[in-house]
């Protein structure tokens, strides 16, 4: 099936090249990246095909929450989001999964929990969907 593909949606490019490091180091996985104006992630969203949404809850210019649930609308109930926030708050939480997410992380972020949840959610039989 080849090397899986994670789209990581992040604001802020340190963050940005954290996940991507992270997430090849300890999986192997290839990072796509999004950031920007609204049209220029959904341009990435909606465009190459990716295995599995990373995105942060708080973007400078458009609600994450929402786009988690408009990518749970549009990738359809199986395919895997995880969403990442500031430091734990129980109504974001209940908030991003309410919307769709599968897993939901806060900060500081343990990279090895990270890691553990996107193989967990990338199991055998996952196809990459646009």
């Amino acid at each position: 099936m080849g090397e899986k593909r994670i789209l990581v949606v992040a604001d802020d490019p340190d963050l940005r090249a954290l996940y991507r490091f992270v997430l090849q180091r300890g999986g192997g996985y290839a990072s796509l990246e999004a950031h920007g104006k609204r049209s220029q992630v959904e341009a990435a969203l909606w465009g190459e095909p990716y295995d599995l949404l990373l995105l942060e809850v708080f973007l400078s210019l458009f609600n994450g929450i929402r786009l988690i649930g408009e990518a749970r609308e549009r990738l359809g109930p199986h395919f895997p989001i995880v969403a990442i926030g500031g430091p734990f708050d129980h109504e974001l939480k209940a908030r991003a999964l309410g919307a769709g997410a599968d897993r939901v992380f806060h900060k500081p972020l343990d990279p090895h929990r990270l890691v553990e949840a996107v193989r967990e959610l990338l199991g055998d039989g996952h196809v990459a969907v646009r």
